[in-house]
């Protein structure tokens, strides 16, 4: 990651590559887990289902009002479930930089870093 020149500027905090190859592996690994538990509730989550549901979360970075319930059937609160663990990862990410006073710290990703994160796990899919 590139030295933060403003501390105040979040915008500025993109994952380099390595970075989101880790960052997507995490976000797979997290979607594969919560996958494991659809059998034992006797639920099919289709491919399709996953993609829609990061369509969903990447309209969310954009449109922070966006509230997308599934609410119809078990698999809709199921997905549901795993929407909102995704959004709530988004907050868990953080990246090293180095502050204006040459000291290391960590910043949260920005929402562009997170969209471009998104969009490399939508490609998996």
């Amino acid at each position: 990651m590139s030295i933060f020149p403003n501390p105040s500027q979040p915008d500025d905090i993109v994952p380099n590559a390595k970075e989101l190859t880790i960052l997507v592996g995490r976000l797979e690994k997290l979607i594969t887990n919560y996958l494991l538990m659809a059998p034992k509730l006797q639920l099919q989550v289709r491919r399709n289902d996953i993609r829609t549901l990061l369509s969903h979360n990447l309209h969310l970075i954009d449109h922070p009002d966006f509230t997308q319930i599934w609410n119809e059937t078990p698999l809709d609160y199921f997905l549901q479930g795993l929407y909102e663990e995704l959004n709530l990862e988004s907050s868990n990410i953080f990246t090293p930089i180095t502050s204006p006073e040459g000291t290391p710290a960590f910043a949260p990703l920005s929402p562009e870093g997170w969209r471009q994160t998104l969009l490399a796990l939508q490609k998996k899919f």
